[in-house]
């Protein structure tokens, strides 16, 4: 257990060093050139190398299907190039990559660890490109639950990097870039089409009709939970059905109170700006997708698209108040809550990730 905190909670201690030795002797006016983001880029690597450690060296028990994995990319090694698509239910794009790195290693736990160093560059990447708070979002990404999703899921998780990835292209409204990526990523895990709304809800005004909009269509799909999930049946060629209440309530609820959290403190202290709006839209749809989790299980993995974005607004949720002492407590606060909600679900949730065990040679 104290291992999983260490790795949380070391993004904070680079976060606090680097503002000792790098952020004090540059001027503002700076902080966004070029030179400052790079520098910056380093920094967050070292401080999410400990977590990208843990998924690279993890052992076949620590994650539901990593020892299915593991196996599967042994068993790649023999399998001719003719016969590698349909070798299995896996989409193409995946067994490719698998057969691809099959030619730089035979090693699973090399397998393991490139997967581990693409994910890694992808979240550190997207968390250097925001304004505020890079740091600060390495911790929320570890307590969240989108880091311990990452000890199993592995398909979906290179699938959530690549749409991660595809995020610049929705800042930059370049569709064409946009539709390859999401396309790249289907050939890795086929719900991450639904990653294709980013590029039309991206720019959405936050506004009391929006707002209803949204509402309406939670409703909605709340209601609806049956036809729309056989619909996603039939076109992604899944068989998936609503499982009834199955709980979900206090993350639901987290989610919640963060998005309103976010949306208070940005507009209270007129931050609102396109960098904003565009994730608090994104947001909006994890939160949609936690709504629906209250009445089936399903819904929790499609909004690992999105809960990067929770992450995101809540970094610019603490940054808000002007005043450094008041951004202080607010950061203290909201460290102190989801780190006691991340030490709950390793207790109870992620139980089977404890104790941590290494790879096996």
């Amino acid at each position: 257990m104290l291992l999983y905190v260490f790795v949380a909670v070391f993004p904070l201690l680079v976060y606090y060093l680097y503002y000792k030795v790098v952020e004090e002797v540059t001027p503002d006016e700076q902080k966004q050139t070029q030179k400052y983001i790079d520098r910056r880029f380093l920094w967050l690597i070292i401080a999410a190398f400990p977590m990208f450690l843990l998924i690279g060296i993890r052992g076949a028990r620590m994650g539901n299907d990593t020892g299915a994995y593991q196996r599967y990319f042994r068993e790649m090694q023999a399998i001719p190039w003719e016969d590698v698509i349909g070798t299995n239910d896996f989409e193409p794009g995946f067994l490719i990559f698998e057969k691809i790195l099959t030619y730089l290693t035979s090693s699973a736990f090399i397998f393991q660890c490139i997967c581990a160093l693409i994910c890694m560059l992808t979240v550190v990447s997207f968390a250097n490109r925001l304004k505020t708070e890079q740091f600060s979002f390495l911790f929320f990404f570890a307590t969240m639950g989108i880091y311990t999703f990452m000890f199993t899921g592995l398909r979906q998780v290179l699938a959530m990097c690549i749409c991660l990835f595809s995020y610049r292209y929705v800042e930059n409204r370049k569709i064409l870039k946009f539709a390859i990526c999401v396309a790249l990523a289907f050939t890795f895990h086929r719900s991450s089409i639904l990653f294709a709304v980013a590029y039309f809800i991206y720019n959405r005004k936050i506004n009391v009709i929006n707002s209803l909009v949204y509402i309406i269509a939670g409703v909605l799909s709340y209601l609806n939970l049956d036809i729309i999930q056989e619909w996603f049946n039939e076109q992604l060629d899944y068989e998936y059905g609503v499982e009834g209440n199955t709980g979900g309530y206090i993350f639901t609820a987290v989610v919640a109170i963060i998005t309103l959290f976010s949306m208070v403190m940005i507009f209270l202290f007129k931050k609102h700006d396109k960098d904003t709006r565009g994730v608090m839209n994104m947001n909006y749809i994890a939160l949609l997708f936690w709504v629906l989790r209250i009445a089936t299980r399903i819904a929790e993995r499609p909004s690992y698209y999105f809960l990067f974005f929770t992450s995101a607004i809540l970094c610019y949720g603490i940054s808000a108040p002007e005043k450094s002492t008041d951004r202080a407590v607010y950061k203290l606060f909201v460290y102190g809550a989801l780190g006691a909600l991340f030490i709950y679900r390793m207790m109870t949730n992620f139980s089977k990730l404890v104790p941590f065990q290494i790879y096996s040679f």
